[in-house]
This record gives structure tokens, sequence and C-alpha cells, in this order.
């Protein structure tokens, strides 16, 4: 971060600041379903400095992106054909003879699957803040000094955006079966 003071700071006990930053960073995850993430803040910041403490302000936009995986365990229900279904017998005796009177009506056949779909997507986030820090400023020397700077922000959220990576399905098993019913 590039602080530039308005006024010398050697001839007053008081001053203005100004700065302009740029804050890259890289998280690291031990956990198999959270990769890596990246972010990235710009902006500026203005500063009332007097003696050692400081008070800031500015505007920020922020920027985090995040890999992660999802993975669902289903029951997928899929049609494997229809068989016709005796529900009612009926005898006609006409002529003195027994017919049969089969009445049927068609019966469809599912089977269940069990499967895995994963999915992996890449989540994006873009949101704007606004800092207000607290100081406290000492100089070592002419050239080194050390701050420490707290405080709350306001953050609004700017964008944000899933993209998927990929899906791919997994039938774990298939069973089938199949009824005859003579007719």
């Amino acid at each position: 971060m590039a602080i530039i003071p308005l006024r010398d700071k050697k001839q007053q006990q008081s001053y203005w600041s100004f700065g302009l930053f740029t804050t890259p960073a890289l998280a690291f995850s031990n956990h198999d379903y959270v990769d890596d993430q990246t972010n990235q803040s710009n902006g500026v910041l203005l500063g009332y400095h007097h003696h050692h403490f400081s008070i800031q302000t500015g505007i920020l936009v922020a920027s985090s992106s995040d890999n992660n995986q999802v993975e669902i365990n289903y029951r997928q229900k899929n049609y494997l054909g229809s068989y016709p279904d005796v529900y009612d017998v009926t005898f006609d005796t006409a002529g003195g003879v027994i017919n049969p009177q089969y009445h049927t009506q068609q019966v469809a056949v599912y089977d269940t699957v069990n499967g895995i779909s994963t999915s992996s997507f890449e989540k994006t986030y873009q949101y704007l803040r606004i800092p207000l820090l607290l100081g406290y400023e000492n100089n070592f020397s002419d050239k080194w000094s050390y701050r420490l700077s707290a405080g709350p922000a306001l953050a609004w959220s700017l964008h944000k955006k899933n993209n998927l990576i990929s899906t791919y399905k997994i039938q774990k098993s298939q069973k089938c079966i199949i009824y005859r019913f003579p007719v």
C-alpha cells in the first residue's frame, strides 16, 4: 500500500494521507471438497493522522473465487416395459362349452437404480467495502515505521456467479426382475 502524506509529516503533528493499494491473496485448504481460494482487493484510503493515532476510510472493491465439489446419492426410476395383468376371469357357457374370458390391463414395470452424481463448480463473488479503521503508528527512523489498524467495514454484494465446470453420473447397480404370466 502506498500512503502519500498531503503535507510534510515532520512539519506538523497532524496531517492527511491518501493511499492506493492492491492486495492479492491465496488461501489453502486441506479439505478434500474445497480447493484453494484466490482473493483480490483494490481500493483507495483517505486518512487523518494526529500524533501516533489515525482514522482512515475508503472504498474497496474485492473479488473472491473458489472451486467446490458436490456429490449427490440418488435413486432413479427406470421404465423397463409392461405386461398384461389378468384382473378378472369370467366363464362363457354358451353352447354347453365352458370358455374362460380373461380381462387384462397393461401394467408398467419399473426398476430402481442407485447412482452418484458429482458436480464441480466455481463460485465468484465481487463486493464493495467501506472500512472505518482506527490505527496506531510509531516511527523507528525517518524511513521506517510500523502501523497497526483495525475496525469494522460495511460490505455490499455487487456480483455473484456460479460456473458449472463438470458433472458426471455413475450408476452403482442395476437389477431387473421380469414377471411372466401366461395369457
